[in-house]
Order: structure tokens, then sequence, then C-alpha cells
């Protein structure tokens, strides 16, 4: 194990915590919330987007930490920066599009797969860091940005809001509703190209582009 098992250090989008991977998970932990208090000045009432480096961990053990986090420091964490060089193309885009509106606004994180039957809502805006399946509905009054595939149903801006959209790594959602606009799979899209896209509203109608569209 290195002297210094773990490093933080800043990216365009937020922190990312390196690990020396042969550090157990628990041991992890415990440093983790060492440095972060030992940095308070730094962090204190941040809203942090956070990313991981050097282990793979499991949709349980991050969750683990973001409570560990939560409970044990004054570190906001809005978001999770995915390692996949894909998923993190689309975290970046998404602040672009989005102006960061969804990390002020202290967007809810749900980590892990949103299964058939599952209904998830919340009161800001919402961001998935996995798949929602078909049969799935997750709904939020601000904006949903979902960092895996969208297969279920999606609602943006419940309370009315038509300003909301909706961002997906990929695209194929049964039903999206966004403020008093309804589209179906069928109908919310000219195309049959399936990837990181965002759905919103124009003309009264709900439009999709691909997120590398400039």
């Amino acid at each position: 194990m290195s002297e210094n098992p773990i490093i933080i250090k800043s990216n365009p989008y937020g922190i990312s915590v390196v690990m020396d991977e042969t550090l157990p998970f628990e041991e992890f932990k415990e440093k983790l919330i060492e440095k972060f208090n030992s940095s308070e000045k730094f962090f204190k009432n941040a809203d942090l987007a956070l990313g991981f480096e050097g282990k793979k961990l499991s949709s349980k053990e991050v969750e683990e930490i973001l409570a560990e986090i939560k409970e044990k420091t004054k570190i906001n964490v809005v978001s999770i920066i995915d390692n996949d060089l894909e998923k993190r193309a689309l975290f970046k885009r998404s602040v672009e599009i989005s102006g960061k509106d969804y990390i002020n606004s202290n967007a809810e994180i749900i980590t892990g797969q949103i299964r058939s039957g599952q209904v998830c809502s919340s009161e800001k805006s919402l961001v998935v860091i996995g798949d929602v399946n078909p049969g799935a509905v997750i709904e939020a009054k601000g904006n949903i940005i979902v960092i895996g595939s969208l297969k279920g149903k999606a609602f943006a801006g419940c309370n009315g809001d038509e300003e909301a959209f909706v961002i997906a790594l990929n695209m194929q959602p049964v039903q999206i509703k966004i403020g008093n606009v309804i589209a179906r799979s069928s109908d919310s899209s000219d195309s049959n190209e399936y990837g990181a896209m965002r759905a919103f509203v124009e003309d009264n109608r709900i439009c999709i582009e691909m997120l590398n569209k400039k």
C-alpha cells in the first residue's frame, strides 16, 4: 500500500478520489471521511460532483460512501462522475446543456437499476446512475438525467415545467412526459438512432436530439 492511499484531485466538473487498489473498503471509507473533514475549510457546504479512480466500486459500495459523506461531513454530493469515457462525455455534455441548473437545484441521486414496477419520485431534479428498466417509472419536478439506459417511463417537470428536460445515455423510453406534454417511443423521435440524447419541449411537442449535436 502506498504512503498516501487516497488522493483527491479536481476535474472540470467536480473532484476525483484516487484510491490505492489494495486498500480495504472499510478502511477506505474511514480514511476518505477523515480527509474530507481535515479539509473542511475547502469543502464545507460545497456542492460537488464526485468520481472514483484506481479501484472498481460496486453500486452498493458507492451508496455506502454517499451515506457516510452525508452523515459525517458537510459536503453535498450532487452527482457521481463515471470513469467510463462515454458516460463521462454524457455528464460533460449534460452539464453544458443544463448550465448546471440540476446541480444548483441539489439534485437527488439514485444509484443502481430501477426495476419493473418501481416508481422513483423527486421533488427536485433526479440523477439515476444505472438503468431504468421497462415497467419502471421515474419522475421529478426538475430535470432527469439517466447515466444508463432509459427503457421505462420518465416524467420531468411534474409541476408543469416545460423548460425541464430528460437526458439518457441510451434513450429508449416507453413514454416521456415533460410538463404537460407527452410522447411515446413511437412518436418521440424522428429516427431509429439510439444513444446519448436529450428530450425537451419545443412548439408544444417533445423533441429528441443527440447529445453530440452542435
